[in-house]
């Protein structure tokens, strides 16, 4: 079940992209109750991994607190070079 917080995290990453085609991904402020009740500030890193599919991660400073938060299911399966450049990402 998705929070009326989630959806509105939903629907202000998709029309992010849909208005920068080009970026990967993303900084943006927390949507109070978009990680559940504790938190609120801080840094959301939205990564744009495929059509339709995001990865969400509340980042303070460097230190990941969520990591990987699918938030939107993928279209189709992913392609192992893809996967593979989206953990070079991640790990650097």
């Amino acid at each position: 079940m998705r929070t009326p917080a989630v959806e509105q995290a939903m629907e202000r990453d998709r029309a992010y992209f849909v208005a920068h085609p080009d970026h990967s991904y993303y900084d943006r402020p927390p949507i109070p109750g978009e990680f559940g009740d504790g938190g609120g500030s801080g840094t959301v890193r939205v990564t744009q991994i495929g059509l339709g599919l995001r990865s969400r991660k509340l980042i303070a400073g460097a230190v990941g607190i969520l990591t990987n938060e699918m938030i939107e299911p993928a279209p189709a399966p992913m392609p192992e070079w893809l996967l593979s450049e989206i953990l070079k990402a991640e790990l650097s």
